[in-house]
């Protein structure tokens, strides 16, 4: 999602508009059509192009690819791009060291209709639509009385042992009352770390 973020008027940005009508910049908009941080990024990342010397007669392929579209500017907009990243803070910026670089791609599967992976990454993934909530009254609230609710009491605990042989294994449990579909028992996968804690959270 923060690479859909819009580049020029970012929220979280530092300074932006101080350089937003500077030769590279509005090379950037109208040459390059950047709007996005995403956009800005790719600009960004040419500088990191094999043999890229940073001159204006640089020949790597990314200031060739610059050229392909009449851009004056060459390495100056590639150092723009990278500018327009620095004003924005680090956990917006794509360049900087982010919790996706240490997450996987996917949550795999279990294998199980019963079950699925919790998805513990932090990054958010999707559209920038995604992010956005916007209430409705075109949809009727079911209204219930007080007296036709079921009240349930659920029980949750978490457990831990270390055997020896078969090594450490956590579980989790859910209990609600006797032969109720909702009750459940859970092994908890070994990608995580096996502790009580671990348990008791799952659960």
């Amino acid at each position: 999602i923060l690479r859909e973020m819009p580049i020029w008027l970012h929220r979280e940005a530092d300074g932006i508009r101080t350089i937003h009508n500077s030769k590279e910049t509005r090379c950037l908009r109208e040459n390059h059509k950047v709007r996005t941080v995403g956009e800005t990024e790719a600009i960004a990342r040419l500088s990191r192009t094999a043999r890229h010397t940073g001159r204006q007669n640089c020949r790597c392929a990314g200031c060739t690819s610059l050229r392909e579209i009449n851009c004056a500017c060459l390495y100056k907009c590639i150092w723009k791009a990278s500018e327009l990243l620095q004003k924005l803070p680090q956990k917006w910026n794509p360049m900087s060291r982010l919790p996706e670089d240490f997450e996987p791609g996917h949550i795999p599967a279990t294998g199980s209709e019963h079950a699925e992976y919790f998805d513990w990454r932090i990054t958010t993934g999707g559209t920038l639509a995604d992010a956005f909530r916007v209430g409705s009254d075109s949809i009727p609230i079911q209204e219930w009385e007080a007296n036709e609710l079921e009240e349930l009491r659920f029980y949750t605990d978490g457990s831990y042992k270390n055997t020896g042989n078969e090594g450490p294994t956590t579980g989790s449990g859910i209990y609600c009352e006797n032969d109720n579909q909702q009750n459940r028992t859970i092994k908890i996968p070994e990608q995580f770390k096996q502790s009580n804690q671990t348990g008791e959270i799952i659960a």
